[in-house]
């Protein structure tokens, strides 16, 4: 099979990848770059890479976006005051720093019919253009003996091709997950990360104006797990504008390194409302495609009771049987109702395999 072939089998609940073909196998042929302008951006997101059924093989996913900060005060203006209007919370001087950056990522156009290259284990590809999000998709094929050559225990580099005198680096390591193991599903908000869901108005503080705060203890037991094999995907309600400064707190926190997933969402036009879609419409594709790229793993799925973590979780459990070892809900203390609702989600659920906890220090040490 040559090295540049597409996997043919998209990831459940993504745009379909494009083919993905070789570039610079010529020397006659230019090099294949990014089409990306000197305004523009370019995120890669951390993914995880999985073998084929024969093993032989690697699936390399990846996944990124381009987008164009805003230009002028004028969209930042108008956010702090929809912020103002509509939940009470406006910029000062103290948060002006953390409001300018988050603005810039949320209100970027989002740059459309970009073809992205990436370097990945030496060699050249290109990717399908950029959707409406100005994210970009693909799944490459890597032979076993080429990945060994090339990855760390860092993973497998993924490097954004650029034009010569654009001297900007975009890359990316991709996380090599073995079929057999145990895996961790994470949420972010609430779970690892303080943010008050259940009130709009100070989710929406912390969202645009405060420095992210991690759940005191959480980053230390998650090490524990990582540092006894576990691997760890998170999966958040969080827009995908947000990815690099959830990534900069996750690693700045301590937290092992993880895919991270989150959701569309477009300031500018009618994907706005996504914001407050509800998880159980958002994150149940995003488990299922993670179960079916590690069908002989099994997963511990930890979130809380603040959202629908344990209605999702649950459904999880019943679809997917034995994959599903363990369902650990964090009680966000004064949200009675939330913690009955969790309760009454797991209740069909064997009471060996679900926990209910307060503190990160009453999860078990061992998962496996």
């Amino acid at each position: 099979m040559p090295l540049h072939q597409i996997a043919g089998r998209p990831r459940r609940g993504s745009s379909k990848a494009a083919p993905v073909s070789s570039a610079g196998s010529s020397a006659s042929r230019p090099p294949v770059v990014s089409e990306l302008g000197r305004d523009e951006r370019l995120v890669l997101f951390a993914t995880a890479a999985h073998k084929t059924a024969r093993g032989n093989e690697w699936v390399v996913p990846v996944h990124g976006r381009v987008f164009r900060p805003p230009d002028g005060r004028a969209a930042k203006a108008a956010l702090a005051i929809a912020l103002k209007t509509g939940f009470g919370v406006s910029p000062d001087a103290l948060s002006r720093i953390v409001f300018d950056e988050r603005c810039a990522l949320m209100l970027g156009d989002n740059c459309e019919h970009r073809r992205i290259a990436v370097t990945v284990a030496g060699m050249d590809f290109q990717l399908a253009p950029t959707d409406r999000y100005g994210q970009f998709r693909g799944t490459i094929l890597i032979p076993q003996d080429v990945v060994e050559a090339h990855s760390s225990p860092r993973g497998l580099e993924v490097t954004a091709r650029l034009a010569a005198r654009d001297h900007r680096r975009f890359a990316v390591n991709v996380l090599m997950i073995g079929p057999e193991g145990l895996s961790i599903i994470s949420d972010i908000d609430d779970t690892v990360k303080i943010t008050h869901v259940s009130s709009r108005r100070r989710m929406m503080a912390l969202t645009f104006l405060e420095p992210f705060e991690a759940v005191t203890g959480m980053a230390e037991r998650y090490r524990s797990w990582s540092a006894q094999g576990a691997s760890l995907h998170f999966i958040s309600s969080s827009p995908w504008p947000l990815y690099e400064p959830l990534e900069r707190f996750l690693g700045g926190a301590g937290f092992p390194p993880a895919t991270i997933t989150l959701k569309n969402v477009a300031l500018k036009d009618r994907s706005i409302r996504n914001l407050f879609a509800k998880a159980t419409k958002t994150k149940p594709p995003a488990i299922d495609a993670i179960l079916a790229d590690f069908p002989s793993r099994q997963f511990v799925l930890i979130g809380d009771s603040a959202e629908n973590d344990a209605e999702i979780y649950a459904d999880a459990a019943r679809r997917h049987g034995a994959q599903i070892k363990r369902i650990l809900i964090r009680d966000c203390r004064g949200r009675g109702a939330g913690l009955q609702r969790a309760r009454e989600a797991l209740s069909d659920i064997h009471p060996g395999s679900w926990r209910i906890f307060e503190q990160p220090h009453e999860l078990p040490e061992t998962l496996f």
